[in-house]
């Protein structure tokens, strides 16, 4: 997960790249209804399993990520080792 102004960013960087000019307000609109829309939709609303552990990524970039992950990945593989 990440902040949504991170989130926002982002996404207008992945816009830019495939060439579209979309002014920063609307992407934080864009997202912030599909946000709500997601977690308040009867069918499968989107929102953590009981058992999921959340990542935030909001200062991280993708090999930080990365190695966030496997190393929760290695504790839980050495604390539930027989």
């Amino acid at each position: 997960d990440a902040s949504l102004e991170t989130r926002v960013r982002r996404r207008q960087a992945e816009l830019a790249d495939a060439g579209l000019r979309v002014p920063l307000d609307a992407v934080r609109e864009e997202i912030t209804v599909r946000d709500v829309q997601d977690r308040t939709r009867a069918l499968a609303p989107l929102r953590p399993a009981p058992a999921a552990i959340e990542v935030d990524t909001t200062h991280r970039g993708t090999g930080e990520v990365l190695a966030t992950m496997l190393e929760i990945v290695e504790r839980q593989r050495c604390c539930t080792r027989s």
